[in-house]
């Protein structure tokens, strides 16, 4: 996990909001400390920003963009090993009990 030492607001909107860096870690840190050096107008701002305007990175060979951009391609999960489909929920494999008594 890469330490950000320090950074612009600028730059700190720019990996939020980047689908390369997607992070669990720096989401809950970049929402704990963004009202030090912003305000939430502005992150909300930057959010709807990308959400109007997605940068879609263009592909050379046609067949595969289309692949990629294709509702269907995008919204339905895996297979499992099973021939079903995942749930989109995470179900805890974990017994509420834990034998110790």
């Amino acid at each position: 996990v890469p330490h950000i030492r320090y950074a612009t607001p600028e730059r700190l909107l720019e990996r939020l909001t980047d689908l390369r860096f997607l992070s669990i870690d720096f989401l809950n840190t970049f929402l704990l400390t963004y009202r030090v050096f912003t305000d939430g107008v502005t992150v909300l701002e930057a959010l709807k920003k990308v959400y109007y305007n997605p940068d879609i990175p263009e592909q050379s060979d046609s067949r595969d963009s289309s692949i990629e951009r294709s509702p269907e391609y995008i919204s339905s999960p895996p297979p499992d090993s099973e021939g079903g489909i995942h749930s989109p929920r995470r179900v805890s494999t974990i017994s509420a009990f834990s034998g110790i008594y």
